[in-house]
């Protein structure tokens, strides 16, 4: 397993921080980011980081021991979990230990009220229990048959895990007869109990917040979002106030089940909150994490300066537009990827959000962010229009005659829009029973859609919806040609590829031990080459032959390239080039030529701003 290779920033993080967490005592803070790190930081003032700790892959979230001061436990994509002793001034901490035994993504941690215990939460279904002084397995609390995202700890000892199969299961480990469960039709991604643990909430992916006895008997609900509800955490001032993070982009307060606070946009990722006093605690896509007021939700900290990860590519004669965590977008000239002088044609700041989506439209591109907003852009990258939609656009494509374009949002819809004289709705349908991950245009206004349900579907110009195949996890990416072959990139750890013309099972192929984050498909005639990129930081190819696509079996790959840190996007620009872009910031182009693949070497992103101001064009200051 490769280590994240990321420049560290003074700031803070490097990447978007995934996690809150706030010691008991409530005088430190400790910050997660897909950087691989957790920074501590001091809750009263988040300008200057402390102590570092890092990981090999990123970091979903931390939790401070209940009685052993500057105690802290880590849970990672590296399927560990680590022990850390933080010392109180916050800007050292030694290694103690680490828990090893889950095999996917380590999603969260916990401590039982004694300090002895803790229980793990995994993308591999379980949460299992573990001893602190010897790092000994004791056994599974639970098993969900979905991820299981979350875990909350009562203060006397109950514990409750919750998963994206809607499983919700609390018991005492103590007393395993004192034990309940109960299922929900959506995904709860969120859980928390009050201070006395009279009451639980549930963070829900229908929008939903839940608010539960310790028997699980449904006391209220309230509908928050029309996106995920992702993240909760009562009022540490007993008055029962409940703190709710959206993937609207959205901070709100509830008292009972009135909102009487919201908090909306610029860095704002409430993938996790946490209360302190008078302040609520933030994820952020910044640097630092993000402060607000508790009574009123005012900002106090909005994350800056941003973070530039590349998340989303378009292209459209001979430039490329990169969409980044910060909410800009910029175009360079192709010819920079083939090892020209670095350029920068347009830079706009779209918003403070991050972009998630792009598409070329005839007028110029079109981008789609976190919060919902769809904007048109010229080709000079002026902000021509603007459309909302009630979750963040994760996908767009232009379909063929150019004038249409499909929006796929968290939501699972699909928004159909019309492009030609300003953004305008045409009809937007529920097409995925989770977020759509990714669209690919196929000739005659027809598109393929892959998404967190598993499915890969073709969606026809009529309307028709097609499932072309089943991964047996979420789907991050899909790509197609004009020939209709297919291929689809999935955290099962699979690509496949197949024909929309034939009914057989694609072709699976096997490369990388982590999630498929991206996928391509280059070639003509014959021959398809499949290149997909992995969070394990490679690229592989896979060499495929048309003419014999029904033989069964799978196909290994090869790896024809690393990087410093996980695929983000790759992009198809022709039938003999595409382009990757990663997670250390860069971009690389790899050329099919004479039936093979060259790479041309990395070009930085921070190079090609360097060169942009260097060349006086006027930057916006993302900070």
């Amino acid at each position: 397993m490769r280590d994240i290779s990321l420049v560290e920033r003074a700031e803070g993080h490097a990447a978007p921080i995934t996690h809150v967490a706030l010691s008991h005592d409530g005088k430190m803070l400790a910050t997660s980011s897909y950087d691989g790190s957790v920074i501590i930081w001091s809750p009263e003032s988040s300008t200057t980081p402390g102590a570092r700790i890092h990981h090999r892959r990123l970091v979903n979230a931390a939790s401070w021991s209940p009685h052993a001061a500057g105690l802290l436990a880590t849970a990672s994509a590296d399927k560990t979990v680590g022990l850390w002793q933080v010392s109180e001034d916050g800007r050292e901490a030694q290694a103690r230990g680490r828990l090893a035994r889950h095999t996917d993504d380590v999603n969260a941690v916990a401590w039982l009220p004694d300090g002895e215990r803790l229980v793990t939460a995994s993308e591999d279904s379980t949460a299992l229990i573990w001893e602190l002084a010897t790092g000994r397995f004791l056994g599974k609390f639970a098993a969900h048959s979905g991820h299981c995202m979350a875990i909350a700890v009562s203060p006397d000892g109950h514990v409750l895990t919750v998963g994206e199969d809607g499983l919700i299961v609390i018991g005492d480990l103590d007393h395993p007869s004192d034990r309940h469960e109960r299922n929900f039709t959506t995904s709860i991604e969120g859980c928390a109990f009050n201070h006395d643990g009279s009451k639980i909430a549930l963070a829900g992916d229908d929008g939903f917040v839940r608010i539960l006895s310790p028997e699980l008997d449904l006391l209220a609900e309230v509908l928050v979002s029309k996106s995920a509800a992702r993240a909760v955490a009562f009022a540490d001032d007993r008055s029962g106030r409940l703190v709710v993070g959206s993937y609207d982009a959205s901070v709100r307060l509830l008292d009972g089940e009135r909102v009487t606070a919201c908090a909306t946009g610029d860095r704002l990722w409430p993938r996790s909150v946490a209360t302190s006093g008078d302040q609520v605690v933030v994820g952020s896509f910044g640097a630092r994490p993000i402060r607000l007021t508790l009574d009123e939700l005012a900002w106090i900290d909005n994350g800056a300066p941003s973070t530039n990860g590349p998340n989303a590519l378009a292209t459209k004669d001979g430039s490329l537009a990169v969409g980044l965590d910060s909410g800009v977008v910029f175009t360079t000239p192709l010819a920079t990827l083939h090892g020209s002088a670095p350029a920068i044609e347009m830079f706009t700041e779209v918003g403070k959000d991050p972009v998630l989506s792009l598409t070329a439209t005839p007028r110029g591109w079109v981008v789609g962010s976190y919060t919902g907003q769809i904007t048109a852009l010229s080709r000079e990258g002026e902000i021509e229009s603007r459309l909302a939609l009630p979750a963040p656009i994760t996908s767009l494509a232009t379909l063929s005659d150019g004038d249409l374009l499909l929006a796929g949002t968290y939501a699972g819809t699909v928004t159909q829009l019309q492009v030609r004289e300003g953004l305008v709705a045409v009809e937007t349908e529920q097409r995925h029973e989770g977020s759509i991950k990714s669209i690919a245009a196929l000739p005659r206004g027809a598109a393929i859609t892959g998404a967190t349900d598993g499915r890969v579907q073709l969606l026809g110009s009529d309307g028709a919806v097609e499932v072309l195949w089943h991964h047996g996890n979420l789907i991050n990416a899909v790509s197609a040609d004009e020939r209709g072959v297919v291929a689809s990139a999935s955290r099962d750890r699979l690509a496949r590829v197949g024909l929309t013309s034939k009914t057989f099972l694609p072709i699976d192929l096997l490369g990388a031990d982590e999630s498929m984050k991206a996928v391509c498909v280059l070639g003509c005639g014959r021959i398809v080459w499949i290149l997909a990129g992995s969070y394990d930081f490679a690229i592989y190819t896979w060499r495929i032959d048309l003419d014999h696509l029904e033989e069964t079996g799978a196909r290994s790959g090869s790896v024809i390239a690393a990087t410093g840190q996980g695929i983000s996007t790759m992009l198809r620009i022709d039938a003999s080039r595409c382009v990757v872009a990663s997670w250390d910031g860069t971009l690389r182009m790899i050329e099919l030529i004479d039936d093979e693949l060259h790479l041309h070497p990395p070009v930085a992103i921070s190079t090609l701003l360097a060169a942009a101001t260097t060349s006086g064009k006027a930057l916006i200051d993302v900070a």
